[in-house]
């Protein structure tokens, strides 16, 4: 066994540099991967190329007379990126030199349902880094780099030209009724998610065409879903006071008070309600004065009825009472005594 150990652990240490070696390898293979995938696919950097003293007309042609601003074909690229001879090519040269001197950049601008023309805006010296800023910076393109709807509203704004949708929209204009407004659970579901609303494109923005106001003016004729029997009878409560601006939509308070004045709450049916030992009182205030039930109870004798504190040899206010009063004859709130009784 003493022979043997040795030798065990010789070969256990063996085991193990074979092991960390193959890990090593393995990791500098995956590392070696990713380096070049990122070299290849690394995309167009508008900055690179801003660098080198390239303007936007050195690639995009017939911005000046076309609606789109046209892309450069690949003998464009391979004015400076053709087959090198005082040099290896880079992977991304090897690429371009594949396609077809005539095939033009796939254009990756969603244009959605927008009527847009270069060539109108060139006419009006209206210039690319007016609409696209921070191009010039990018390594790869974004919607940021896209002008976004205020960009133009202002633009068009200054120059007199007018906002309305159908000016720069094929299919948006206020009098046409949305696709997705058109399913059967439209006027279900559309509220339901305001932070998706906020979160849309501009040409899904429900403020194009909506204000406010038209939102209440819809809810004062058309009446929730969720007001149900149940939330009649128990649930408002707790929603208008989670949510009460909601509410004020249709409902101002006068409305409210009106109803709890000729209708008795729910909870005032029990059993164990009322009396000068329960504490109901507590159930809604404390203290008393709140506005929940004075909607109804205004001037309750008892409330205004609590004897004075007999005088000497009486304790002095700052005393402890339930020295004495174990337990009062009324609710209890654990309030100072000489709230009421002074």
């Amino acid at each position: 066994m003493l022979l043997d150990g040795p030798r065990t652990m010789a070969r256990v240490v063996l085991r193990w540099r074979r092991f960390l070696w193959a890990s090593a390898t393995l990791a500098a293979f995956i590392g070696c991967a990713v380096i070049s995938y990122r070299v290849q696919h690394t995309g167009f950097s508008h900055r690179r190329h801003a660098q080198e003293g390239l303007t936007c007309n050195a690639c995009h042609y017939g911005f000046e007379t076309e609606k789109r601003a046209g892309m450069p074909t690949y003998k464009t690229c391979l004015v400076c990126h053709g087959t090198a001879d005082n040099r290896p090519n880079y992977p991304y040269e090897l690429e371009i030199q594949k396609h077809d001197p005539a095939e033009a950049f796939a254009s990756t601008w969603r244009s959605y349902d927008l009527k847009f023309s270069h060539a109108t805006h060139h006419e009006r010296a209206i210039f690319c880094i007016q609409c696209h800023d921070a191009v010039d910076a990018a390594d790869a393109l974004s919607d940021a780099h896209r002008p976004a709807a205020h960009t133009c509203e202002e633009c068009h704004i200054a120059a007199g030209i007018g906002t309305a949708c159908d000016l720069c929209h094929e299919r948006l204009n206020r009098s046409v009724r949305p696709p997705s407004h058109e399913g059967a659970a439209w006027m279900r579901n559309h509220g339901r998610d305001p932070a998706a609303v906020a979160m849309r494109g501009h040409q899904d923005s429900c403020t194009l065409c909506h204000a406010q106001s038209s939102c209440n003016r819809c809810h004062q004729i058309e009446r929730p879903a969720d007001h149900t029997e149940y939330f009649r009878w128990q649930g408002h409560g707790i929603a208008s006071g989670l949510e009460r601006e909601r509410c004020t939509v249709c409902h101002q308070e006068h409305f409210c008070v009106r109803c709890h004045r000729e209708t008795r709450p729910r909870n005032h049916a029990i059993a164990s309600w009322g009396g000068s030992q329960s504490n109901h009182c507590l159930y809604c205030h404390e203290p008393v004065g709140s506005e929940n039930c004075v909607v109804c109870h205004r001037g309750t004798p008892s409330h205004n009825a609590a004897a004075p504190l007999p005088g000497p040899p009486h304790p002095l206010a700052g005393s402890n009472c339930y020295q004495c009063h174990l337990r009062p004859p009324h609710a209890d709130n654990f309030s100072p005594c000489t709230a009421c009784h002074r």
